[in-house]
């Protein structure tokens, strides 16, 4: 039998089984669940691409959605990760974290301060950011589960009462001192700020549909009337459009779903299904390759229920597992292994498994940033560059938004 399960394995999938909450996904791939008040519409879609992708956003002008969620890389963070020091508080031990880079800590007026552990250099968060490509049939987010289907505002009261788990999501990070804010950021700040900025300023090579959306709009109230029907920017309005976004974002162009796989990906299938030895957290009865519910899976230092993400795509993520600690599929594969949870025949059933999972699942449009996950290119993209020069070079198809004089967020 080329994939088998021992006596441990059998024993840890009692284990999983036991430990896992109750399945949690919504729809029915590839047709997504819409909350009844949040109805998506082609011009609240584009404002939320805007938003996603919007530096402005964040208080000093660095970190977007967009930053650590990107198509190519999965909808995950392509960049160098950084060690976040974990439960223990101290940096190089055993539970350490590989996160990825946020803000500078930053005190209320914007100005930098020493963080306890990260000093002057910028902050490392605590996860590995799961993906955005398909996080719509997730009823809940982030790997613990805190984004809830309710959506309130901030006096408590009950926006969208179910299947809005993306828009309580996108509220989280944006006033966070780690990700997108300064200490003690106010939604009023936020929302002013975003209310007054020229729309992707900072960004180049904005897709040309995004781009005639935005048209001349000096501010982002013209693009809020476009969508709500009036300009004004409100916490609730700016979760609403980067969730209807966000419910665009389904990969469904893969090999699997096409039937185009090689014979080496079709046998990597069946050794995947074999009396279900992956197939029984990442289902493929619903063709989400997840079943949304939250597991321990005996990472050691790292013990601790989290959900369980989706297979799609993951052949182009940087890292692995909700901590990160792992920077290849062959290295998820070979700690199942060492589980005795899965066990193989011979070098080429190992390799057929992993060109399944790598490849069979991935959408080709990802990569190729295709619509629906075409994007501009971040000003912190470009910062880096040897030249110190930005690329302002359009790409194949794509216009530029008008920047401001001042480079700033038009405050």
């Amino acid at each position: 039998m080329p994939l088998r399960r021992h006596a441990l394995a059998a024993a840890f999938v009692l284990a999983l089984a036991g430990r896992a909450a109750a399945q949690d996904v919504v729809g029915e791939f590839p047709v997504v669940q819409v909350p009844d008040g949040n109805p998506m519409t082609p011009e609240k879609i584009r404002l939320g691409q805007a938003l996603f992708y919007e530096e402005q956003v964040s208080s000093d002008d660095t970190m977007a959605c967009g930053t650590c969620h990107r198509p190519e890389a999965g909808g995950s963070d392509p960049r160098p990760r950084g060690r976040n020091p974990g439960a223990d508080g101290r940096l190089k031990t055993a539970d350490d974290e590989f996160g990825v880079l946020g803000m500078f800590l930053q005190d209320t007026k914007g100005n930098k301060k020493p963080h306890p552990v990260f000093g002057l250099e910028r902050q490392v968060t605590a996860r590995n950011p799961p993906t955005v490509i398909g996080a719509a049939f997730f009823n809940v987010q982030f790997w613990d589960t805190r984004a809830l289907p309710l959506f309130k505002d901030l006096k408590g009261k009950i926006v969208l009462p179910e299947y809005a788990s993306l828009e309580s999501q996108a509220v989280g990070p944006m006033i966070s001192s780690a990700e997108m804010s300064c200490e003690g950021r106010t939604w009023d700040e936020l929302t002013a700020k975003v209310a007054a900025a020229r729309p992707l300023a900072l960004a180049r090579n904005v897709p040309k549909a995004l781009g005639e959306f935005i048209g001349d709009a000096a501010t982002y109230g013209a693009l809020f009337e476009k969508a709500f029907g009036s300009s004004a920017v409100t916490r609730e309005r700016i979760a609403m459009a980067i969730a209807s976004y966000e419910r665009t974002l389904v990969a469904d162009h893969t090999p699997w779903d096409l039937g185009t796989m090689t014979p080496g990906q079709k046998h990597g299938y069946q050794l995947f299904l074999e009396h279900r030895a992956c197939d029984i957290c990442h289902t493929s009865d619903n063709k989400l390759f997840t079943d949304g519910a939250r597991r321990t899976i005996s990472l050691p230092d790292h013990v601790r229920p989290v959900k369980t993400p989706t297979l799609r795509n993951v052949g182009l993520r940087k890292r692995f597992m909700s901590g990160g600690q792992f920077d290849s599929l062959r290295a998820v594969v070979k700690h199942y292994e060492e589980l005795e949870f899965i066990h193989f025949e011979d070098e080429q059933a190992r390799l057929d498994l992993l060109d399944f999972v790598g490849n069979a699942l991935t959408d080709p449009r990802l990569a190729k940033r295709e619509a629906p996950f075409d994007r501009p290119t971040l000003r912190s993209e470009l910062e880096p560059a040897k030249s110190g020069a930005p690329d302002t070079t359009p790409a194949p198809g794509a216009t530029r938004a008008k920047p401001m004089t001042d480079g700033g967020s038009g405050q």
